[in-house]
């Protein structure tokens, strides 16, 4: 699945019944940062450095006040990013 692919279904899915994956309920706070997924205000590359020092979904979830939907599909994403930049 391609970055654009993904972004394209997170826009489109739900979590707890409204909004998106890395909006939730469509509050002030930003969905982007930069072009790029920014669940609750949080970057996904952030999210993805702190499962990369060894913190499991569920902490860096409680942590940043996410579900833990929004933190497996924002390390997706940065995984399929980082794919991307490679090839």
């Amino acid at each position: 699945m391609r970055p654009r692919d993904l972004l394209r279904r997170l826009r489109h899915s739900s979590v707890a019944g409204s909004g998106n994956a890395f909006g939730g309920d469509g509050s002030e706070i930003p969905k982007y940062s930069f072009g790029q997924p920014a669940p609750r205000g949080v970057r996904t590359e952030v999210l993805a450095e702190e499962f990369r020092a060894g913190a499991p979904g569920e902490s860096i979830a409680e942590l940043y006040v996410l579900t833990a939907e929004q933190v497996d599909e924002a390390l997706r994403f940065e995984m399929i990013a980082a794919n991307s930049r490679v090839a």
